[in-house]
């Protein structure tokens, strides 16, 4: 039994004996054991109301879960990334002179000419009879519309290619475009022609002279 209960029960005895001394003649014992009964344990329940204020129940800790974040290591790799070499080409002509006919050469209107450029075989491939020089765009000067080459020219020689041209009747400047052509019908490396045409001139005709008259003497 707790301390709060026998206080209760001690005070509920001396109100029992209180209110056996005091009741009224017209009350009857009945009437009044109820009262102090109630009042009694209206009593008890106001001192356990304080005690459990005052005293409030202890509440366990509440355990803390720790939770452990894990770190996720990624793994990085590097990359090295390498430049392909250059692709080198099977069929390029570099230009290296106009042997004859530099750019600009003044010409009689339809004067006949050859036009020689030297080209250097600056691809893989070697140049053979099926390759060929072609006319492309321009002035034809009237020139072959194709020419085959003659020999062989392998990667890195030079060759003299020349071609018969015409130069046009009206005075000007005209340029002819030409390229190669390999055995599989495809062009490559453009180069040309460039010349002008000088005006013509005008031949002086002789104006003749009167015919003296003769006369007779006597």
């Amino acid at each position: 039994m707790t301390k709060t209960t026998r206080l209760a029960s001690i005070f509920l005895v001396l109100l029992v004996g209180l209110s056996a001394c005091n009741l009224p003649s017209n009350v009857t014992p009945t009437q009044g054991v109820d009262i102090v009964l109630t009042s009694a344990a209206q009593t008890v329940e106001a001192n356990m109301t304080q005690a459990a204020i005052l005293n409030p129940p202890t509440v366990p800790a509440t355990s803390t879960v720790n939770f452990l974040t894990s770190t996720l290591a990624v793994s990085t790799t590097s990359v090295v990334t390498t430049t392909p070499p250059p692709t080198q080409t099977c069929d390029v002509a570099q230009f290296i002179d106009d042997v004859t006919i530099p750019d600009g050469t003044i010409l009689d209107p339809n004067e006949t000419f050859t036009k020689t450029w030297r080209l250097r075989n600056a691809g893989t491939c070697t140049w053979t009879p099926s390759y060929a020089v072609v006319f492309s765009s321009g002035e034809s000067m009237n020139g072959p519309v194709n020419q085959a080459l003659t020999g062989n020219v392998n990667p890195g020689q030079t060759v003299d290619i020349s071609v018969e041209l015409t130069a046009p009747g009206v005075a000007g400047n005209y340029r002819g475009y030409w390229k190669l052509r390999n055995a599989a019908g495809v062009h490559f490396s453009q180069f040309y022609v460039d010349i002008e045409v000088k005006p013509l001139t005008s031949t002086a005709t002789a104006t003749p002279t009167g015919t003296p008259t003769a006369t007779n003497t006597p």
